[in-house]
């Protein structure tokens, strides 16, 4: 089966969108400390230490925790990889491995779509 492609942001925009709410909306709710943001990536992402450090010195709360959104939505809780019938871009083969580990390397693919750079 062919699908056709949506960009990661696109997919996120209409999805907010469709729900009436907004990313700060969103970022509101969710957890700002360093510790619980740090727990939330490492019990969903199989990464190390100094690979959240490359992180949390790369990026703010905000943006970690719209990372974590995007991650979980889009690829953790989404087996599929499908956004209303279209294939999400980076696809789920490239950021989750096995049923639902999500890899350090996918993290940067997804936070790269989402216009998030990271410092080495």
């Amino acid at each position: 089966m062919t699908y056709e492609y949506v960009q990661l942001k696109k997919a996120l925009s209409d999805l907010l969108k469709e729900y009436g709410i907004t990313v700060y909306d969103v970022l509101d709710a969710m957890d700002e400390e360093p510790t619980g943001i740090k727990e939330s990536f490492m019990r969903r992402v199989a990464m190390s230490d100094e690979e959240y450090e490359i992180l949390s010195r790369s990026l703010s709360a905000r943006q970690l925790n719209l990372l974590l959104f995007v991650l979980q939505v889009f690829y953790i809780g989404n087996v599929s990889g499908l956004y209303k019938g279209y294939m999400i871009t980076p696809t789920r083969d490239e950021v989750v491995k096995g049923v639902s580990t999500v890899t350090f390397e996918g993290v940067k693919k997804v936070a790269k779509a989402l216009g998030f750079h990271l410092k080495d």
